[in-house]
């Protein structure tokens, strides 16, 4: 742990995946609370996460 940890900090570049999704709007009468949690749903979706309740 300490090692990736020290890789980590030390490295010029962290490789990552990036995706762009396609723009999102608030659906008529979605407040903007659930288009929030519609939004996080979707990246967690794309990105592979687990989509958990703040």
């Amino acid at each position: 742990m300490l090692s990736y940890i020290y890789m980590m900090m030390t490295s010029w570049a962290i490789v990552c995946d990036v995706w762009y999704l396609p723009p999102m709007t608030r659906r008529e009468g979605e407040s903007s609370i659930d288009f929030a949690n519609r939004v996080k749903a979707e990246i967690a979706r794309q990105g592979g996460l687990v989509d958990l309740v703040w």
